[in-house]
């Protein structure tokens, strides 16, 4: 309860100490310096030196604890110095399906050179920069996605032990980042025909494309179509420059729909229309998607892939699709 209380006092004064931006600066108003755990012992080191010098009267103990303090000192503002300066920018993340891991761009621009800072996301797999001139360095750090719909990986711990290890420089950001978490697929086999739900129906669609499957006629050719689609025999026979029309055998629809989707809780019958658009979009099936209260005509392309995996991201979550 108490650990609980301390996190919340101490977020809510990052908040207002450290507010989220997309482009921040660092200095001594959010950079944070505390001896680290070889700090610690290498003090308690230096006190039993200075005591054992005290007590003897010995005098080269004495120096040797002082120049001990002086490189601890000294420490305090080389490592201040490794992260001051810094500016960070956020950039894309990119998108993901939950329980893999997004990555989140983080752009490290430097004025002088800084050694070994390390960037991640709680305890999450750090990723290490070392900016040894003025330069733009962009920065990759991962986050396990959690959360299907709108994700924010929270605060971006910056921290290094330069030089010498005496001492955690750390600070907390937030840039502002976020990322669309897709629901996790699950394979599955749905029943994909509209007939069930009189979709088909009522919306009396069907597909017809052209391609290259099956010859269809002629007709006058005109400028700026590809010369691969020419009827070069009647060209040679002198009926003059046709163009070759192609028909895709007529496609029937489908409809992924979530109230006929079996599944224990909302989340898996999610996953398992999201495995399914995925199949449908792999095998350039003609489907739409009903959620009830969104719904998505039927259509092909990686367009409307994605615009279906949006729209069972944010479903039930608030977000626009």
């Amino acid at each position: 309860m108490l650990k609980r209380w301390v996190s919340s006092f101490f977020d809510a004064w990052l908040v207002r100490r450290i507010p989220a931006s997309e482009e921040i600066a660092l200095s001594q108003r959010n950079i944070f310096i505390f001896p680290s755990n070889f700090g610690l012992a290498y003090l308690l080191t230096t006190l039993a030196v200075y005591l054992l010098g005290t007590n003897y009267s010995n005098n080269l103990a004495l120096f040797l604890a002082f120049f001990l303090v002086s490189i601890f000192v000294g420490s305090i503002w080389h490592s201040f110095r490794n992260l001051s300066g810094l500016h960070l920018s956020s950039e894309s993340a990119s998108e993901g399906y939950v329980g893999d891991y997004g990555s989140f761009y983080v752009r490290a621009k430097a004025s002088q050179p800084h050694i070994q800072i390390a960037l991640k996301f709680g305890t999450e797999t750090a990723s290490y920069v070392t900016l040894t001139e003025p330069e733009v360095t962009r920065v990759t750090v991962v986050k396990r996605l959690t959360k299907r719909g709108r994700f924010k990986p929270g605060r971006l711990t910056l921290e290094s032990y330069y030089p010498l290890g005496l001492f955690r420089t750390w600070t907390h950001l937030d840039l502002g980042q976020a990322t669309l978490v897709y629901p996790k697929p699950i394979g599955c086999q749905l029943p994909l025909r509209g007939s069930q739900s009189g979709l088909n129906q009522d919306e009396g669609e069907t597909a017809t494309a052209k391609g290259n499957e099956e010859f269809e006629s002629l007709r006058s050719y005109q400028a700026g179509e590809s010369l691969r689609q020419v009827a070069w025999k009647q060209y040679a026979q002198g009926r003059g420059m046709m163009t070759k029309q192609f028909e895709q055998p007529e496609q029937e629809t489908c409809w992924l729909v979530l109230m006929h989707t079996p599944g224990r809780d909302i989340e898996e019958r999610l996953s398992k229309l999201c495995y399914r658009v995925q199949e449908l979009s792999r095998q350039g099936g003609l489907y739409g998607l009903d959620l009830g209260t969104e719904r998505i005509t039927p259509s092909l392309g990686e367009k409307h892939r994605q615009t279906c995996l949006k729209t069972l991201a944010l479903f039930g979550t608030g977000g626009e699709a």
